[in-house]
């Protein structure tokens, strides 16, 4: 899911052109038709893959809501996307990349927001003070982001667990802890190519600068996994 053209690419690639739309400040109501022909234009270059596609339908129906007047709301537009998905071709009901997709969006829905209150406390300040630190700020940051991103994967980890134990007979307990690694390595790996497709169409020399941060990141993501696959019980095989 990290390699072949997915749902999470298309995730990363939406974050990036949030982050420049907001950037250029630009309303959130005009968002969608940014990202719609973007997003659709990448996921048609990529190979239109199944994962790809479930993706865009789903940011592309999340960020129309602005634009016609109401408020962006995730359970509705996953809904709705699985049901115009579901239209096109119902044989994908079936699909066991569907059920994935659509599961453990479900699940980051839905745990997400809890695992992410349970862990305010960590960076909570003291409202008496009248002060706050570069230093502290800055650990606060920190300790946010990671945070985030360990929410985010028990998240996918307690939805998706159950799926992978019924389709694969596999339990992979390493996921909340090798998802700490992977979704940074693989943001910075998106980042280095779309910069390098972006500037280096301005100056060559871009091109080569970010396509060397992409293999040094990919490099690094590698040599990341293999060790994390030889921790014990990483992955242990199980009865479906």
């Amino acid at each position: 899911h990290i390699f072949a053209v997915s749902g999470l690419h298309v995730g990363l690639i939406a974050g990036l052109l949030i982050g420049a739309l907001s950037a250029l400040r630009i309303s959130r109501i005009h968002w969608v038709y940014f990202l719609a022909p973007m997003l659709i234009a990448y996921t048609l270059l990529t190979g239109a893959r199944p994962s790809a596609v479930r993706a865009c339908i789903m940011a592309i129906i999340y960020f129309l809501g602005p634009a016609i007047g109401r408020r962006s709301d995730a359970p509705s537009a996953l809904a709705l996307a699985a049901l115009v998905i579901l239209a096109w071709d119902p044989n994908q009901l079936k699909d066991i990349g569907f059920i994935y997709s659509f599961a453990v969006v479900i699940g980051l829905i839905t745990f997400y927001p809890l695992f992410w209150d349970a862990m305010k406390p960590l960076w909570k300040t003291d409202p008496m003070r009248a002060k706050t630190e570069k230093w502290r700020s800055f650990l606060t940051g920190c300790i946010k982001y990671i945070v985030g991103l360990l929410a985010i994967s028990c998240a996918a980890w307690l939805t998706s667990m159950p799926l992978t134990a019924y389709f694969f007979g596999r339990l992979t307990p390493i996921a909340v802890l090798a998802n700490l690694v992977v979704i940074p390595l693989a943001f910075i790996i998106v980042l280095s190519g779309c910069l390098s497709l972006v500037l280096g169409a301005v100056l060559e020399v871009f091109a080569e600068l970010f396509n060397h941060a992409a293999v040094a990141a990919i490099r690094m993501f590698m040599v990341s996994i293999d060790a994390i696959s030889h921790v014990p019980f990483a992955s242990v095989e199980i009865q479906r």
